[in-house]
């Protein structure tokens, strides 16, 4: 049995979670690796680079079916070398239509891509993250919104923006848990105490029908 398959989900996921709380070690690892067999991968990128299927100015083979045919059977598509995509329309609507019909594997697909975008930002797996709402009751942790009551606006992560800037973050600087909602007025007043103060203040003053004016 080879190495690949003696590691379990559960080995997959702590590693996943481990390169993206060590992002700067792997990626230094990665330049090393690089240098060491600069060769070695200059021959594999080149050999990838010799097409695989028949391609000239009428069409191109298919690279499902492997069906030759002209351009018009397959879409267009700006990032090709070709100007098209590779597989032919045909292909891609069947595929569309097996990947409807397998609802399961949909939802697989999203939560993958849920948790490789946990992964990426907040360096979470999402158990991880259910952990961390969890620990809150599933609410948000401002107005006390549960989240089956956010009209399928999921409960988010906010950070201190002070820390990291972008949107992907360290994984350290992980503030709490916030309906969408608030985590966008709390955006909008940039984190500040003061602002916030205010306009509750002001709220509760228009609420009460109390004017300035």
């Amino acid at each position: 049995m080879g190495k690949r398959e003696l590691r379990t989900g559960a080995t997959l996921e702590a590693e996943r979670a481990w390169r993206a709380q060590n992002s700067e070690k792997v990626s230094e690892y990665r330049r090393q690796y690089r240098e060491r067999n600069r060769e070695s991968i200059n021959e594999r990128q080149n050999a990838r680079r010799v097409p695989k299927f028949h391609v000239d100015e009428d069409g191109r083979e298919c690279s499902v079916c492997g069906d030759y045919l002209v351009w018009s059977a397959f879409s267009r598509y700006a990032r090709s070398s070709t100007g098209y995509k590779s597989a032919c329309k045909k292909c891609l609507n069947r595929a569309e239509q097996e990947r409807v019909s397998t609802p399961e594997k949909t939802e697989q697909e999203r939560a993958r891509k849920r948790e490789s975008k946990y992964l990426t930002r907040f360096g979470l797996t999402l158990v991880q993250l259910d952990e961390l709402h969890a620990s809150v009751g599933y609410r948000c942790e401002a107005c006390g919104t549960h989240r089956d009551d956010t009209q399928n606006r999921a409960l988010v992560l906010d950070h201190d923006h002070s820390c990291c800037p972008t949107e992907k973050t360290c994984g350290k600087c992980i503030s709490g848990v916030l309906c969408t909602a608030c985590n966008v007025a709390l955006g909008a007043l940039r984190d500040d105490p003061l602002r916030v103060a205010r306009l509750a203040e002001y709220a509760e003053r228009t609420r009460r029908g109390e004017t300035d004016h």
